[in-house]
């Protein structure tokens, strides 16, 4: 039996990356909320980071010290990788949470590995359970664009 757990407006590519996250859980709303991202290589090419703010403040990143634009709440903002890399094409880079007070406050300080062979997607979220900020990075190859598998002869 199928049933209903989430539901949003398709994108206007032909891909499409979708993201369930669990919902409120109030009664009569569907268990997941669903947002939709248009994944077409040229809207979210290759070498760039799409972030997703899932948490309730604006965010913003520091990459190799330079500010991005603040990402408000449930909004989203795709930018290239830094071009201040060190020898092994990494660079430093902070997340930092705008508190009640108005202040940046940093959360979290990493470092990235610029490439333009992958794409990356970072979403901030507040863990419902400690009321915590997190940060995560997936890495993202478009499965469209493997090559064929060679094939062998016997």
């Amino acid at each position: 039996m199928r049933e209903l757990v989430g539901k949003a407006p398709l994108g206007k590519s032909d891909h499409q990356l979708f993201l369930f996250s669990p919902g409120i859980g109030a009664a009569g709303q569907l268990p997941y909320s669903v947002r939709v991202f248009d994944d077409d290589i040229k809207i979210f090419p290759m070498g760039n980071v799409r972030a997703i703010n899932l948490s309730p403040v604006p965010v913003r990143f520091l990459l190799s010290g330079e500010i991005t634009p603040q990402i408000p709440p449930t909004k989203y903002a795709k930018f290239p990788h830094s071009k201040k890399v060190n020898d092994h094409n990494t660079y430093p880079v902070v997340v930092e949470f705008l508190s009640a007070n108005g202040e940046w406050i940093n959360e979290q300080s990493v470092s990235w590995k610029a490439t333009n062979r992958r794409r990356d997607i970072v979403m901030i979220s507040v863990d419902a359970r400690f009321k915590q900020p997190t940060v995560q990075m997936f890495s993202d190859f478009p499965p469209w664009m493997d090559p064929a598998p060679i094939k062998s002869t016997p």
